[in-house]
């Protein structure tokens, strides 16, 4: 990351992770913010744009998140809100020094989002106490302050060139027991027709059947019909088919939980 103004008095260090989520069919982006030694400031507000659609976050201790900021959308951010600290005398509100800001020499976690498709890049906005609004400076953004720094995403093992069944996982939680998801990448535009068939070759659903731009999708399967009913238990196939070729296909089984005997009226 690169200081964009010289009175900003922080050294932000960002780590981040871009991984599947496992209760729901999204991507969770969690980052570690650290502070450097060299700096003299608190970091108060943390934003990453071109996220596309945020789905919920997740906040440290006395931190909030926000999904736009000053016009912008594509975007989610954090920052925090101290609400335990009494104000110093001459501060108001929440905008002064916190011992819940990213201190120098501290580190701290906690902040994610779900995300519905794998970002192309990622722009990150670090900004300290010391040039905020407040009561000793003027109204000044995390878009023209602070650090800023972009780096490009890149899906690890996934050819460039071709379209890529990456992943089936299963089962789902507890209110959708039977939930499977199908995650593939598309190298550019595309047709996609990603259906699921019985053992015997009978077509049960189709989850997608339009064309798509290039990107990272998932699809879910909640263990039933085009017509909305449930299946019965038995080995289903899942097939992803692009422009009309077969990328992959992947097994998934639906178990049905036994029915116990009735309990006996006393």
């Amino acid at each position: 990351m690169s200081r964009r103004d010289p009175t900003e008095a922080i050294s932000p260090q960002i780590t981040v992770s871009l991984t599947r989520a496992r209760d729901v069919p999204k991507f969770v982006l969690a980052m570690q913010v650290g502070n450097a030694d060299d700096g003299r400031n608190g970091i108060v507000v943390i934003a990453v744009e071109h996220v596309g659609t945020v789905w919920g976050a997740y906040s440290p201790p006395e931190w909030m998140s926000f999904g736009s900021f000053d016009g912008r959308d594509s975007l989610v951010g954090w920052a925090c809100t101290d609400t335990l600290t009494k104000s110093p005398q001459g501060w108001h509100g929440n905008l002064y020094p916190s011992p819940f800001m990213v201190q120098p020499g501290d580190t701290m976690r906690w902040y994610a989002a779900y995300l519905d498709a794998v970002p192309k890049r990622l722009r990150f906005y670090a900004q300290g106490f010391d040039t905020i609004p407040g009561p000793r400076s003027d109204v000044k953004t995390i878009f023209d302050h602070g650090w800023t720094g972009e780096i490009a995403i890149e899906l690890d093992g996934v050819p460039d060139d071709k379209a890529t069944l990456i992943d089936l996982a299963g089962p789902g939680s507890k209110s959708e027991p039977f939930l499977t998801s199908v995650a593939f990448s598309l190298p550019k535009e595309a047709g996609v027709n990603c259906y699921v068939h019985g053992s015997t070759g009978k077509p049960v659903r189709t989850l997608m059947a339009r064309r798509v731009e290039a990107g990272e999708y998932i699809v879910t399967w909640d263990g039933r019909d085009d017509s909305g009913l449930p299946q019965p238990a038995g080995i289903y196939s899942v097939q992803l088919n692009v422009d009309g070729r077969k990328i992959g296909a992947r097994r998934v089984a639906i178990r049905r939980p036994r029915r116990g005997p009735k309990p006996t009226e006393p």
